[in-house]
């Protein structure tokens, strides 16, 4: 399932796997790698949030929270209503 434009999780008998989106340098083509694996949903989706959040880095605060609503948002389509 992808979870904007930047993430996917995968799930398999045991877990959830949680991808990332980057570019390849070697073969300049985008790729997915692994950010890690999960007992459920939700521990991959907090995972999520806390890696994109950490990511940017904390030197604006009004950006953060336009990332978070960011994020809620693109969750919040994925659920059927």
């Amino acid at each position: 399932m992808l979870i904007g434009d930047k993430y996917k999780i995968e799930s398999g008998e045991l877990n959830i796997t949680l991808f990332k989106k980057y570019n390849n340098k070697k073969t300049k083509k985008e790729a997915w790698r692994l950010i890690g694996y999960f007992t459920d949903i939700k521990q991959a989706l907090w995972f999520m949030v806390k890696h994109d959040i950490q990511g940017m880095g904390f030197d604006n605060l009004v950006k953060i929270d336009q990332r978070l609503d960011e994020i809620h948002a693109t969750i919040k389509a994925l659920i059927p209503s």
